[in-house]
């Protein structure tokens, strides 16, 4: 038992001082656009860091492209997140189901979220209600039975 715990003590320290990796940019970009993870590379860093070329947009919880990007961009060491499956402003699908009657119709997502997060929409006609993504442009709503 002493064995391993020695072990796990030395391996810890050398996983928490590894650097993140640099990343480069896959795909065109103009400014305000979000970035995420699978719109990158990781690349060796370069010795002289760039200027930053993100931003972070603290509302939709994104990172931005400060200015429009070109793909090959070197985006330095940057936390990106994964694409959530609805996100801000994008047109979604909502499914009203009650009984057996089911009803959909287009409304705009105002928050991001991901598959099982309740965020708000906004119809055509203004109202505003809360609703869970069910996948990638959907949502979904149950009404009384």
């Amino acid at each position: 038992m002493s064995l391993a715990l020695l072990i796990l003590a030395q391996a810890l320290p050398a996983a928490a001082t590894a650097p993140a990796p640099c990343r480069v940019l896959l795909v065109d970009k103009v400014a305000g656009d979000p970035v995420f993870s699978d719109e990158v590379s990781p690349v060796e860093c370069p010795d002289k860091p760039s200027e930053p070329l993100l931003g972070y947009n603290r509302r939709n919880s994104l990172a931005i492209a400060r200015v429009p990007l070109v793909a090959g961009a070197q985006l330095g060491r940057a936390y990106l997140p994964p694409r959530a499956a609805v996100v801000a402003g994008q047109a979604v699908r909502l499914s009203v189901t009650v009984g057996h009657a089911s009803v959909s119709r287009q409304v705009v997502a105002l928050q991001s979220a991901d598959r099982g997060q309740r965020f708000f929409v906004k119809a055509a006609n203004g109202d505003i209600f809360a609703v869970p993504a069910i996948a990638a442009d959907t949502a979904s709503k149950r009404g009384p039975t």
